[in-house]
């Protein structure tokens, strides 16, 4: 199984980011309950998401190892064990899913 680097700041900043999203049904504050389907309401998860990408395709990580590691990130930040997405609140599916998209968008960016 891929490990990501361990070390990339990167990764701290889309768990951190995740975390501010956290539903209330996992002990998030009561006003971070944006609509998680919307893109609009986490700018900052996906401006993480990207950097981290960037960090690892740059590393020569394959676009299988990114999408992994960006979606065990953004569990844990969630507050769902990244071992076991069955335990993860349905409301917080929406979000899992965008990053993964933003993921694969970002890693196959031409620039």
């Amino acid at each position: 199984m891929y490990s990501p680097p361990p070390d990339l700041p990167e990764a701290a900043a889309v768990r951190h980011a995740a975390a501010r999203l956290r539903p209330r049904s996992v002990g998030g504050p009561p006003d971070a309950r944006p609509a998680l389907d919307d893109d609009r309401a986490a700018p900052e998860l996906r401006e993480a998401v990207c950097a981290y990408v960037r960090a690892l395709r740059d590393r020569g990580a394959l676009a299988e190892h990114a999408l992994v590691a960006v979606r065990t990130l953004v569990q844990e930040g969630l507050g769902a064990p990244a071992h076991d997405s069955r335990r993860m609140p349905h409301e917080s599916d929406a979000l899992v899913a965008r990053a993964v998209s933003w993921c694969v968008e970002e890693y196959y960016r031409r620039e």
